[in-house]
């Protein structure tokens, strides 16, 4: 059996998230620079582990690390965001991301809020995919600036709980 499960990102996860955050297709569809573990702990350290607006978790399967998911605005009143969603390429198409998507709007859901944003470039056709399949629904454009210094057509969605 195939069991999902999604727990509380902490220090030592931060290997697994430099390798992830370095492979080639996902940098790629992120339109990012490769991380380093050393960046990840300045990161961590200096913004993540005290920031009361998001929230990290860690993606499990069958005991072992898949993916990440960040969660964020949730100082805000009716919408937060999911932020980022990473799936391990050996395990995309597997229901993991449809399973990480259900798993934020019901912690979202369940802290008060009653819609979920998310934004993705357009060319990221898996993401998009995703999102759509789930039920979100394109609510705008917007120009989005790479760290490569491209500009993207990035599309805003919407999920009301």
């Amino acid at each position: 059996m195939n069991k999902i499960e999604f727990r509380d990102m902490n220090v030592t996860d931060l290997k697994f998230l430099a390798v992830l955050l370095s492979t080639e297709s996902i940098t790629s569809s992120l339109h990012t620079k490769p991380v380093s573990y050393n960046e990840l702990i300045y990161v961590y350290e200096k913004y993540w582990i005290n920031d009361e607006d998001e929230k990290h978790f860690i993606i499990c399967r069958n005991n072992q690390r898949v993916g990440w998911i960040k969660v964020n605005g949730l100082n805000g009143k009716n919408k937060a965001w999911i932020s980022m969603l990473v799936i391990d390429t050996g395990y995309q198409n597997k229901g993991i991301g449809t399973a990480a998507v259900k798993f934020a709007e019901n912690y979202i859901e369940n802290n008060g809020f009653i819609s979920v944003g998310i934004q993705t470039t357009a060319d990221n056709t898996k993401a998009v995919s995703l999102y759509r399949k789930c039920g979100y629904k394109i609510i705008g454009n917007n120009p989005f600036n790479a760290e490569n210094g491209c500009k993207y057509d990035a599309c805003i969605f919407e999920k009301h709980l």
